[in-house]
């Protein structure tokens, strides 16, 4: 049997059968919510989850901790499961070498990569760029890359105005190489999420000297205290102004200060030993 179990699944079914399994064998347990413990108001199912949160405090055994990946996550935890929770982020790749295609003279170049769903907020980024005027006339790109719900997706599709179409592309899901050369493509990444317990596509965008505008339902705040970044309201009217006042910065410092920041902090070999810490404390 292993020395630490590590659960990941939660409105799951098996989710009781590992909290019991490890409780009646008296082994420790580290349990990953993913942000499934947060809510936000289009979140589905509340009542039923606040039932699941209960029985899940009476099964859990008693070497159990939470591992989370921000404060807000880490305050959603230890209300709903009632148990210690430890912030520990997730790790990202920061490459050796990243390759930028600047293009001065051309269209602000803008980005979105991650699932097409409603707690991303892409209606609101959508309309956003829909009434954006740069200085000078400059022109934007709004590049979408990720995958979602036919009928969601066909919505986000339809907000886009038809004189604007040419100016935003579907990327569909890409991965690997597609997302250095996305991000290699981009001047500014824009997460409007209203509600993120990590946001794993800042921290890459982040890594490869991209700046970010997150939105409030992320937990990014530091974006702003490292100057690698904008973090603002999701209402229409404020990432529109983001992203004006954001064109005329030096984006390309706030990308490697955002880099520096990724090394520094969340390359792999330090938060593997953050989690191995955790696994020893619990043993």
């Amino acid at each position: 049997w292993a020395d630490v179990v590590h659960l990941t699944a939660v409105y799951n079914f098996t989710t009781f059968p590992t909290l019991a399994a490890a409780r009646a064998l008296g082994k420790p347990l580290i349990w990953k919510p993913r942000g499934a413990d947060l809510r936000w108001d289009g979140a589905r199912r509340s009542q039923a989850k606040g039932v699941w949160d209960a029985a899940i405090r009476r099964t859990a055994p008693k070497r159990f901790a939470v591992h989370v990946t921000s404060e807000r996550e880490r305050e959603a935890a230890e209300e709903r499961v009632g148990a210690r929770a430890v912030v520990i982020p997730n790790g990202v790749v920061v490459p050796d070498r990243v390759d930028r295609r600047a293009d001065p003279g051309g269209p602000l170049r803008l980005a979105f990569l991650g699932r097409i769903d409603p707690i991303k907020g892409l209606d609101r980024l959508v309309d956003a760029v829909a009434r954006l005027a740069l200085p000078a006339r400059r022109n934007w790109v709004l590049r979408i890359a990720g995958s979602g719900e036919a009928e969601h997706t066909a919505d986000i599709r339809a907000r886009v105005p038809p004189k604007l179409q040419q100016q935003v592309e579907w990327l569909g899901q890409i991965a690997g190489a597609a997302v250095d050369a996305l991000f290699a493509d981009t001047d500014l990444y824009v997460q409007p999420s209203h509600s993120e317990n990590f946001g794993m596509s800042i921290a890459e965008a982040l890594a490869h000297a991209v700046p970010v505008i997150a939105s409030h339902g992320t937990p990014w705040e530091r974006l702003e205290s490292e100057r690698a970044g904008w973090w603002v309201p999701n209402d229409v009217e404020s990432l529109r102004a983001a992203i004006v006042r954001a064109e005329g910065m030096d984006l390309e410092a706030h990308g490697d200060r955002g880099r520096a920041w990724m090394r520094r902090e969340f390359a792999w070999p330090s938060v593997a030993e953050r989690f191995l810490a955790l696994a020893r404390e619990l043993r």
